[in-house]
């Protein structure tokens, strides 16, 4: 009978530790009376950084619309935080204030590799750097997801090193950034102006809009206004299906790189349009890829288009002379920016194949010089018309079996089955019928 006991014992045990509580949090004022763990709306938080604070591993914290002013910066371990409003996501009205310059915190910090933050607006938070691998005024990841936010009006200033990600900073194999608009952070002596992906951090599916970064001294340049990515390890650091569009980098004194982006050791930009980004510095000296700047060895830009921006030299992609052999510029379409569509610094053995650039420069397999016939782009659609040359020209890759291009069509059509270049295939009207 004894044995029986101890199973039992153990059984509930086991069953306590595995279950997951929900806390809830309301706004200040709404008629809530907080106590006891906010285990219901009726005794909900008024306070994200006091619900947090009771939770265990595995628990969800559940925030309700409303605006919340930050005091500290809330760490985020193996828990899950997200807006609620009727059952259902609510990014625009639950908004979460770091309430700068009142306070001169972060808003999260998260840390685990199950942590989630989910459909909030993150804003006015504010982070002095202390070293190069800080930054993140909205967001630091160490581990964990963020997952459909809104980051936006957040800032980073340097303080010592060179931080980044005034918006969002994620370092980390586990860190993955999904569905998130980060949009008018700043920075200031920083790197990455709105996002900065480091040893092999993901972003997919992700607007990053209006950022922008200045910097009045040498101290690190000027990279990345829209987003720095940095040390992937054999391609790990990965930029995927997104928007990088109307970022900012301005000098006053030193350089300019990558007011779209700026790409260091392995990192990956893949099926993104990069447009209208800027770089300027005074009398427009050391101004370097207003769109992309690729710096190092080992990175690869692939089925991108990079149209509109404005740099004084390699306005679209600048491929700096440090870079070798392993890196690749695939199937991208680079056009119509404002002084010259690719600069090659002395660059060493780069691989480029089946890219299309008016002004192209680039030694490979498969290049068009030609114009790329984009359906409208005084309109702004940089998609392809029917009598594009870009089409069915790619190179086709092995990740682009079951992937989908920027706007969740089949990467590989299903009637050539061939890749077209740029980040949108262009979509056949017919019908495929097959007989077996």
């Amino acid at each position: 009978m004894g044995w029986v006991i101890s199973i039992s014992l153990l059984l509930f045990v086991m069953g306590s530790a595995a279950r997951a509580d929900t806390h809830y949090v309301a706004p200040p004022g709404v008629g809530v009376n907080p106590s006891n763990n906010y285990t219901n709306w009726n005794i909900a938080a008024t306070s994200i950084f006091e619900a947090v604070g009771v939770t265990a591993p595995g628990d969800t914290v559940l925030v309700s619309n409303g605006t919340y002013y930050l005091t500290n910066q809330i760490n985020i371990t193996n828990i899950t935080i997200k807006s609620w409003r009727a059952g259902a996501l609510d990014r625009d009205g639950t908004v979460v204030n770091g309430n700068y310059p009142v306070v001169t915190n972060r808003c999260f910090y998260v840390n685990h590799a199950n942590a989630l933050i989910e459909g909030l607006t993150i804003t006015n938070g504010y982070r002095r750097s202390g070293s190069s691998e800080d930054g993140g005024g909205g967001v630091f990841m160490y581990a964990g997801t963020l997952r459909n936010c809104l980051v936006t009006g957040n800032w980073v200033t340097n303080g010592a090193g060179i931080p980044g990600g005034p918006g969002v900073y994620a370092i980390g194999v586990n860190c993955m950034i999904t569905n998130c608009d980060i949009i008018a952070n700043r920075g200031y002596k920083t790197v990455g102006g709105g996002l900065t992906l480091d040893s092999r951090a993901q972003a997919w599916n992700c607007r990053i809009m209006f950022n922008n970064m200045e910097i009045d001294n040498t101290t690190g340049g000027n990279m990345g206004a829209g987003v720095f990515m940095n040390r992937g390890a054999f391609y790990g650091t990965l930029l995927c299906n997104s928007l990088i569009i109307s970022n900012a980098g301005v000098s006053t004194i030193g350089m300019g790189a990558g007011g779209g982006v700026s790409m260091h050791y392995g990192s990956i930009l893949r099926n993104c349009l990069v447009m209208g980004n800027s770089v300027t510095t005074p009398a427009h000296a050391s101004e370097f890829g207003g769109g992309v700047n690729v710096y190092s060895y080992s990175n690869e830009v692939a089925n991108c288009t990079v149209v509109g921006n404005t740099s004084a030299t390699g306005s679209g992609l600048f491929l700096n002379s440090t870079t070798t052999n392993t890196t690749r510029i695939l199937n991208s379409i680079i056009y119509s920016n404002s002084a010259g569509n690719v600069y090659q610094n002395s660059c060493k053995g780069l691989f480029v194949s089946c890219c299309t650039s008016s002004t192209n420069g680039l030694d490979g397999y498969g290049n068009i010089t030609n114009l790329p016939v984009l359906a409208d782009y005084a309109s702004g659609s940089y998609r392809l018309a029917s009598d594009s040359p870009c089409i069915n020209r790619g190179q086709n890759q092995s990740w682009m079996n079951g992937a989908l291009d920027l706007d969740n069509h089949a990467r590989i059509d299903g009637f050539s089955g061939m890749v077209d270049m740029g980040c949108y295939e262009y979509i056949l009207q017919g019908m495929i019928i097959r007989i077996r």
